[in-house]
């Protein structure tokens, strides 16, 4: 062995020696011992990316928010109660009386003086008295104090104011002086108002005498019955529908162009209640017309037609006329109240005039014409142009001496008047007159 070797061989025991010791001690090492594991510390690359890595979980898919749907709610109308009007107490004699009710004219829930109690006491009931007794009561039923009543007739009127009165059954009256039908009774403070027409001295028996009767009539502030014209109020509102338990509450804004205008139209039908028909006024026909050979040709019109309505017809025999030899007339209005200036034809065979109704105050009559030739030998109505009831066959001479020229003399008196809505037959109210306290001697 050289010298170079002899040199390393030292050196190559020494690194068998060190290779032997480790796997000596890696043996050792491999040789399981019983004791508790320790986990490892985490090792990690250096210079790597130290960002936990985590693997993708499968979630539940989170739904998708609902988009509204516009819905249009159809319009609702809200009903309006409908007032109940106060039940009316009308006495049936008052038919008898020919004593007219003109109701007012008024819309679907507008205030208004409904008559609601109008009562005819008879001579016994009136004991004595001979008035227009008038009451004027609030919604509840509270009299009303202070309110004007007008009291009218052929060429006049007058104004009672509602009193307290405590515990009795009125709180105004009117004397009556006239036979009926002369006066008319209506509140009067501006408002609408049913109006009542053909009060007046008299009895059903005896309805032109002057018998002390009296009338009792009452007005209550009332709400007209109906309904006005709904009004529609379309409220559009958003629906969503969803599943989820939402965790924020979001404000969805669409845009302009996806809104759409939706203008609902509610069609409406407005029943406007029958206005209720009116009653022809009464008509007063003395009976000795009729011995006189008066004769009433009647107008013809139709439903719904104006015309002037004969309305009171009374003859004078010679004492009651007093020396006069007249056709007195009178023309009224839908209310009773004399109207000025309308032309009367008064006829005979081979002729005839025309006289103007005039202002008069206090007297009976607007109008009259002079008579000198005995009946049946003059006519007289209305001359404006107008349909109206005709007369024929006044003239001078009694019913005992019916072709002496005696001075006798007519009360005549027109109204005008429209039509109802069915034909009524003409009431004549027979009776005889006593002329004591008659409005043409008074």
């Amino acid at each position: 062995m050289n010298n170079v070797a002899k040199s390393l061989l030292p050196k190559c025991h020494r690194q068998i020696g060190a290779v032997v010791f480790c796997l000596v001690v890696m043996g050792i090492a491999a040789i399981p011992h019983v004791t508790t594991a320790k986990t490892p510390p985490r090792q990690t690359i250096p210079g790597a990316d130290t960002t936990p890595l985590y693997l993708p979980m499968i979630q539940a898919q989170e739904a998708a928010t609902p988009v509204p749907t516009a819905t249009t709610v159809e319009p609702t109308q809200t009903p309006v109660p409908t007032a109940t009007e106060i039940p009316r107490q009308w006495d049936s004699r008052l038919d008898q009386r020919h004593t007219t009710l003109i109701e007012a004219t008024v819309q679907p829930q507008q205030g208004y003086w409904r008559l609601v109690r109008a009562q005819w006491y008879d001579e016994d009931e009136a004991g004595g008295r001979h008035h227009i007794l008038v009451d004027v009561l609030d919604e509840a039923g509270a009299r009303l104090v202070g309110v004007p009543i007008r009291i009218y007739w052929s060429g006049g009127e007058a104004t009672v104011n509602t009193q307290a009165k405590p515990g009795e059954p009125y709180a105004a009256d009117f004397a009556m002086f006239a036979v009926a039908p002369s006066y008319g009774a209506a509140p009067n403070n501006g408002a609408p108002t049913d109006t009542i027409w053909g009060m007046g001295l008299g009895s059903i028996d005896l309805p032109f005498h002057t018998v002390h009767t009296s009338y009792g009539v009452v007005w209550q502030w009332t709400q007209a019955g109906g309904e006005p014209s709904p009004t529609s109020t379309p409220t559009p509102t958003s629906t969503a529908t969803s599943t989820s338990t939402p965790t924020s509450t979001a404000t969805l804004t669409p845009s302009p162009e996806a809104i759409e205008s939706v203008t609902p139209t509610a069609t409406a039908t407005v029943t406007v209640p029958p206005t209720a028909t009116p009653a022809l006024p009464g008509r007063v026909w003395d009976p000795r017309l009729d011995q006189r050979g008066v004769e009433l040709t009647e107008a013809q019109v139709a439903p719904g037609q104006g015309y002037w309505r004969l309305v009171r017809g009374v003859w004078y025999n010679e004492t009651e006329s007093g020396g006069r030899h007249h056709i007195f007339v009178d023309l009224l209005d839908v209310n009773g109240q004399r109207l000025l200036e309308r032309p009367m034809r008064v006829y005979w065979n081979g002729g005839e005039t025309f006289i103007q109704t005039q202002d008069k105050p206090g007297e009976p009559y607007a109008a009259d014409f002079g008579m000198s030739n005995p009946g049946p030998s003059y006519g007289a109505a209305p001359a404006d142009g107008a349909p109206a009831d005709q007369l024929w066959g006044m003239g001078l001479g009694s019913i005992e001496q019916p072709n002496f020229a005696i001075k006798t003399s007519y009360g005549f008196i027109w109204q005008w008047t429209i039509q109802p809505g069915e034909p009524t037959s003409s009431t004549r109210q027979m009776g005889q007159v006593n002329f004591d306290r008659d409005p043409l001697n008074r």
